[in-house]
């Protein structure tokens, strides 16, 4: 994977100046495709790991010592400068190669804006807020889909809450062990 992202730096830096061949067009395009699917694999595995470990009852003090998790707190932190650059760096990539960013987080399973509608509906007729895994239930059950699209509405209600939330969606309990969503306003 490091020959391919420094590879996939080399042909990025190529294609801004504008001095790639047709061969290395493709294969800029066929690395950004792989790294994409990658990293939603990625995402996808992490957000099944969260889902076991809230519905189990495990807390990351079970799992790791106390020096661990502020070893881990310190080295993401000096690691958010270099994802803000990677993440530019594939966006004038996907720019210049005029790729898209890829399938959106729900799919074919939702119309645009649809899985933000129906998280709206079940946030209103719910009589209390709602954790995420209750909201994903609810909108698979809103929907009629099958249990073996959790993990796909899952990524899109997260998906909808983290770049929405400010607007539309409020944490009731930010403190709590899950915390809960109501409509803002």
């Amino acid at each position: 994977m490091i020959d391919s992202e420094t590879r996939l730096r080399e042909l990025g830096c190529k294609a801004v100046d504008g001095v790639m061949t047709d061969e290395e067009f493709a294969e800029l395009a066929q690395l950004s495709t792989a790294k994409r699917a990658l990293r939603e694999r990625r995402a996808t595995m992490i957000a099944n790991i969260r889902e076991t470990l809230r519905s189990e009852g495990i807390a990351a003090q079970e799992l790791f010592s106390a020096e661990e998790i502020a070893l881990a707190g310190a080295r993401s932190g000096a690691r958010v400068g270099k994802v803000v650059r990677t993440k530019k760096d594939l966006a004038a990539i996907e720019t210049t190669v005029g790729t898209s960013k890829g399938p959106r987080r729900g799919g074919a399973l939702f119309a645009v804006g649809e899985c933000r509608m129906l998280m709206q509906q079940v946030l209103r007729e719910s009589a209390t807020p709602l954790t995420g895994s209750e909201m994903v239930r609810a909108v698979l059950a809103k929907k009629a889909l099958p249990a073996t699209d959790e993990a796909s509405v899952r990524l899109a209600v997260y998906y909808v809450l983290r770049k929405k939330k400010a607007a539309e969606f409020a944490l009731f309990d930010s403190e709590a062990t899950s915390p809960r969503w109501v409509l803002a306003g």
